[in-house]
């Protein structure tokens, strides 16, 4: 069925073609009173009977999601009329290429906005991420935690230069190339990016695990764990340059000489 819950906890979500039939998630039974398959409550007004239980559904709203079948949809939600609807969903055959139906739709329902599953995911997350203050707290959080681990990585860096002055001078002062010096400080924030990686990846995957049966599951793509690990491998390597240029200023007479 098209539209329906990824998978079914208790029933079947064939069910829902039944007058006056709903499948809730398992996430919110507790938040819409149900309790079990069978039964019966109102939605504005209608008898609505629960004849199945869904799972792995989640909003980013704090309204649940209720399964019915369109005709019924309709008689709940009186903001409708009958023959009008907000989204169709279309599921191609298995050997379509989806592409080439949605430009077929779009020439055969030139007043019918025709989407792909891909272009409503980017449509939905731009909503999201721009159309929203969501998106913005995101960004400026991103940017804070960008600006703050190069912080700490730089002064932490930096302290470790200030404890270990006496050998950097002696090494400048013995005639040690640029290049040998360059390589331990730049190993040192290498050394502070792998712990950070490894670190915050244990971090997310054990808030994964705690959020996994919470309305808002952490999730996580491959680029944009790249796009993570990128940012902040430079932010790392900024801040062993930064400490670099102190350590080229050593003078090795003065640091003896105090």
């Amino acid at each position: 069925m098209v539209g329906g819950p990824n998978g079914m906890v208790e029933g079947d979500i064939r069910e829902v073609m039944r007058d006056k039939s709903v499948v809730v998630d398992e996430m919110y039974l507790d938040l819409l009173g149900v309790k079990d398959v069978g039964q019966r409550f109102e939605i504005l007004g209608r008898r609505a009977e629960v004849v199945g239980i869904s799972e792995g559904v989640r909003t980013f709203t704090a309204s649940p999601f209720v399964f019915t079948s369109i005709e019924d949809a309709i008689l709940y939600d009186k903001r409708y009329r009958a023959d009008e609807i907000t989204y169709v969903m279309v599921q191609c055959a298995n050997d379509a290429k989806v592409e080439e139906v949605a430009d077929r739709m779009r020439e055969a329902l030139p007043s019918v906005e025709v989407l792909t599953e891909d272009e409503f995911k980017n449509r939905s997350a731009k909503y999201w991420m721009i159309g929203t203050g969501v998106g913005f707290t995101v960004i400026v959080t991103a940017v804070l935690g960008v600006i703050i681990g190069g912080l700490v990585v730089s002064q932490t860096l930096f302290g470790l230069l200030q404890d270990h002055r006496p050998h950097f001078a002696t090494m400048l002062a013995l005639g040690f190339r640029d290049r040998t010096l360059s390589m331990i400080v730049m190993l040192q924030a290498l050394g502070f990016w792998l712990i950070g990686a490894v670190g915050g990846g244990l971090v997310f995957l054990g808030l994964k695990g705690l959020a996994e049966d919470s309305p808002v599951p952490l999730r996580m793509n491959w680029w944009v764990l790249l796009l993570l690990l990128g940012v902040q491998l430079i932010t790392c390597l900024l801040a062993g340059r930064w400490v670099l240029a102190k350590v080229r200023k050593l003078d090795p007479v003065s640091v003896f000489a105090s």
